[in-house]
């Protein structure tokens, strides 16, 4: 329901309740409280016990909903047409297979386990049916983690030992359960075949609870009522919600709306590639493989469907992957120009390869964490050169370069910057943010010389964007600006020119992170613009409201608010691109635990915060 009106639509009348075609005309709801995927005869044969099992299973529901279609539509063209604007929700079905089940102290491992693959043959036929029927958008989400509903905790009191829970006070096999049944799920979304105009989406429902459960607070819940319901035996609690659970197996409206919020609106992925009767935000990936199933489906493949972070399987999506941009994304190219730079002597990369790459982070960046979906870390185009072998590049290649801009050098030259450290290597050599680095770091006018760079910096990406779908490319993310003024750097640079009106609650410079808004916008509304063809998928990554939660909430994620806004690595002195506050130079200062630092070297992330924006763009936690 909460999906319905986030998409602009009435709610939905319930099927059984309507009685003209009229009452359907935005759609129809066919769940019914206590259904099962399986049919009910299926359990009678089986010898379970069907009492409280009601007659309508997924099968039936799909019956209703094809007499409807025949009395919605008189003709084939308004058949397709009502198939093809239709979002389909396949809802949560399964659970109470299993839920009867364990309700009946039936056999784990001989009776219950064994129903995920049928359950998933049962989702799978009933999706095939609507893609036949002409469905083009269908939503299937996972199963809650059964393991922190209150009605299971119950059930398994008895029968858990201390180890059994989790640090939140969730059974953890039975979550192992939920996450086996929802790896089976998404194998199967991944494997099913469907013409490229089809688009599969799972709900990753379970990540969305736990994610209430291990942050209560910060949503708005409370600890002490995190496992028990708010209405139990008659009695209601004060404030609904505050909690998690309604009545033990149900959730309240406040867990529902987070849900459909973090489905429909997710903070930090935006998609401009579906369309809905309203902007749609949803997990990146989701996007990403439902895409690159419809172009593999196209070339004569079954096509993929991403679920999450790597899945169960470790599986990818993508064969190959193609990174450009600057030193945020440089994995070695820069280390092959400049061997001898301070970025490629430790304490750079120390936290994981244990030795200097190239990389401008203690360890992984964003692009690391994203190809660890089931590529191997991408080879720095200029390294990979060095041997002329095709071979090297067989997974994708990484064209960033530290310090490169999306304009040529030749612009900044007719500017009359000192090119000293702005590199020959602009987004047209590859096929930035360092557009406005380096004016802001040789103290041009922000009203003059800066701010009118934008549409240009966004003329320059959409033309590259435009020349890799021309080449064919299907799937393009195109990030946005940190917000720069939480960077070191940039409070260094403006501190003697701020006053207190200046900076926010949270030590960041305002006027600054307006600038990297007012960047973002401009970018967004050019990749909703950019005309494109149907199987291809271009996508905004939202690294700035990424890093300023962790700013605005540095506890809850690891961080220390001491270091919000302060260099982990160098020695705080004036910055500039060949120092980088001097880490990795003879005067280096390096903090003790850079896993709890946001910045590492004043201008660069740690590797810690390079996994968070990477795992919330993947996947939300």
């Amino acid at each position: 329901m909460r999906a319905a009106v986030g998409l602009g639509l009435p709610f939905l009348p319930p099927f059984l309740r309507g009685k003209t075609a009229e009452d359907f005309w935005h759609g129809a709801n066919f769940a019914v409280g206590g259904a099962t995927a399986l049919s009910r005869d299926f359990f009678k044969e089986k010898g379970f016990d069907v009492t409280n099992i009601p007659p309508y299973s997924l099968d039936v529901q799909m019956e209703w909903f094809k007499g409807l279609l025949d009395s919605l539509a008189t003709t084939d063209k308004e058949r397709m047409e009502i198939m093809s604007k239709s979002l389909f929700l396949m809802e949560e079905i399964g659970g109470n297979d299993y839920g009867y089940l364990f309700t009946q102290n039936r056999s784990f491992t001989k009776e219950i386990k064994p129903l995920v693959p049928k359950v998933t043959a049962k989702i799978e036929n009933a999706i095939k049916v609507l893609i036949n029927l002409g469905a083009k958008t269908i939503v299937v989400p996972g199963v809650f983690p059964v393991g922190c509903l209150p009605h299971y905790l119950a059930m398994f009191q008895s029968k858990s030992a201390p180890e059994d829970y989790d640090a939140f006070g969730c059974i953890m096999w039975l979550n192992d359960f939920s996450e086996y049944r929802n790896c089976a799920l998404k194998r199967m979304l991944q494997q099913i075949p469907r013409n490229p105009t089809v688009t599969i989406l799972y709900g990753d429902y379970s990540n969305n609870i736990l994610e209430i459960i291990r942050h209560l607070v910060i949503h708005g819940f409370k600890r002490e009522t995190m496992l028990v319901p708010c209405f139990m035996n008659g009695n209601l609690c004060p404030d609904p919600s505050i909690y998690i659970s309604w009545d033990e197996l149900h959730l309240t409206e406040a867990a529902y709306k987070f849900v459909a919020h973090h489905f429909l609106h997710d903070p930090f992925v935006e998609s401009s590639s579906i369309s809905l009767s309203s902007p749609t935000m949803i997990p990146v990936l989701f996007l990403l493989c439902a895409h690159s199933a419809t172009a593999a489906a196209n070339s004569g493949g079954g096509g993929h469907l991403a679920t999450g972070a790597g899945g169960d399987d470790g599986f990818s999506c993508f064969t190959r992957m193609f990174s450009f941009g600057d030193s945020i994304t440089d994995t070695g190219n820069s280390a092959t120009i400049s061997p001898n730079a301070s970025f490629n002597r430790l304490p750079y990369g120390e936290t994981f390869f244990g030795r200097p790459t190239g990389r401008y982070s203690d360890g992984r960046l964003i692009v690391d964490f994203l190809a660890e979906l089931g590529l191997p870390f991408l080879t720095p185009f200029l390294r990979g050169r060095e041997t002329v072998a095709a071979e090297d590049f067989r997974h994708g290649a990484n064209f960033a370069v530290g310090g490169a801009t999306a304009l040529r050098r030749e612009f900044f030259e007719e500017m009359g910057l000192d090119l000293t450290n702005i590199p020959p290597y602009s987004l047209d050599v590859q096929v930035g943010g360092n557009d406005y680095n380096h004016p802001f770091f040789q103290n041009r006018s922000f009203t003059n010389e800066i701010k009118p760079l934008v549409p240009k910096v966004i003329a320059k990406i959409e033309n590259a964007i435009k020349v890799l779908i021309d080449l064919g490319a299907k799937t393009i993310v195109v990030p946005g600006n940190f917000p720069i003024a939480c960077v070191p750097s940039y409070l260094t640079m403006f501190q003697s020119k701020s006053s207190p009106q200046d900076y926010d609650a949270f030590g960041c410079i305002k006027w600054l992170n307006d600038f990297s808004v007012y960047h973002n916008r401009a970018l967004k509304r050019m990749l909703h613009q950019i005309r494109r063809d149907p199987t291809v998928t271009v996508l905004y990554g939202d690294y700035y409201n990424t890093a300023l939660e962790i700013t605005h909430h540095p506890a809850v994620h690891g961080f220390k608010k001491e270091t919000v806004l302060v260099a982990c690595c160098g020695d705080g002195g004036p910055y500039n691109s060949n120092s980088l506050f001097s880490c990795g130079g003879p005067s280096t200062n390096l903090c003790t635990n850079p896993s709890t630092y946001i910045s590492w070297d004043g201008v660069h992330l740690t590797e810690a915060a390079y996994k968070f924006v990477a795992h919330h763009i993947i996947n939300k936690q």
